[in-house]
């Protein structure tokens, strides 16, 4: 029998006693492994990469041909003293972040990435629903779109800080050299190497835009699972992780604050706080604590208990 479509939360239910009546489920079929995709963290990190490349090739066209008359506006006599390294600089940098605040599409980039995910996601609830009980959900999603436009807005303060950040070290580094007496041409090749091509500092930046690419998705599908499964009615489940030598307390999984080798195969109730309901099981929460997906970097998961929306019906 073809898996039912619904359109409703109380379509679930019907299709399930139409299911059942035509002996279609006769019992609830095991639930497959998750499989989350890494596309949309991966796209999502592309993208905020070639936003900082973009970041250093203005830098490289407004702050290199400054450099000479930044270090002739320090005075000699000050430089031994660390005297500012002028206004030339600051207001050069201060231009760069402005300009590439408004050309880059910061929200609009994020706003893709929480589309990219939210359908990844849904394949794969779909799937697993399909599979276990034969109901394909179709539910209209009005949550859908505001909590795309709170990602969006929250992701594009995220990266704008680590452009900042960026600029903000280029302008100190530029400064300190400058107060220390180093050529124009000397100090165009360190911006050049460290900053401006692959060198250490925009390494650091790189680390930083796929650290938000990886936590940030990872916190959406999350929260888009948690919103999908007790939208159909599912009340709890099944806390799942990457099963490998990274998850949290990998080396010490039952005495690790917030580990979550200790929580793989636990049930846990949607409705319920996750510190509330570690104790009970004797486990200790983290400081930023919650459900799969949601510690920073968490790559675990929420397997629905598929089980209850069937136990929860009278037999047929």
């Amino acid at each position: 029998m073809e898996p039912t479509p619904v359109f409703t939360r109380a379509g679930i239910r019907l299709a399930i006693v139409h299911r059942q009546r035509m002996g279609a489920l006769r019992r609830v079929r095991k639930t497959p492994r998750v499989r989350p995709s890494k596309r949309p963290e991966l796209e999502y990190s592309g993208d905020l990469i070639r936003l900082l490349r973009s970041l250093q090739e203005m830098i490289r066209a407004e702050l290199l041909p400054r450099l000479p008359a930044i270090v002739a506006e320090v005075p000699e006599a000050l430089k031994a003293k660390r005297a500012d390294a002028g206004e030339i600089l600051e207001k050069t940098i201060g231009d760069v972040k402005i300009a590439w605040a408004q050309r880059a599409p910061l929200v609009e980039i994020s706003r893709l990435a929480a589309r990219r995910s939210a359908a990844a996601n849904a394949i794969e609830q779909k799937r697993i629903v399909k599979a276990v009980i034969g109901v394909q959900p179709e539910i209209h999603e009005a949550w859908l779109e505001p909590m795309i436009g709170e990602f969006s807005r929250k992701n594009a303060r995220l990266i704008t800080r680590v452009s900042e950040d960026f600029a903000e070290r280029i302008e100190n580094r530029v400064a300190n050299r400058v107060q220390e007496g180093v050529r124009a041409t000397e100090l165009a090749k360190e911006i050049e190497q460290e900053f401006l091509g692959e060198g250490a500092e925009f390494a650091a930046a790189k680390s930083r835009a796929k650290l938000i690419a990886r936590d940030q998705i990872g916190k959406l599908a999350g929260d888009i699972t948690r919103v999908r499964q007790t939208e159909i009615g599912v009340s709890r489940y099944v806390w799942r992780t990457s099963r490998d030598e990274r998850v949290r307390g990998y080396e010490k999984p039952d005495t690790w604050p917030g580990s979550h080798v200790a929580r793989e195969g636990l049930i846990f109730d949607w409705s319920r706080s996750i510190e509330e309901q570690l104790d009970e099981k004797g486990l200790i929460a983290a400081d930023i604590d919650g459900p799969p997906g949601t510690p920073i970097n968490c790559r675990c998961y929420a397997e629905p208990v598929l089980g209850d929306l069937v136990e929860d019906l009278p037999e047929i």
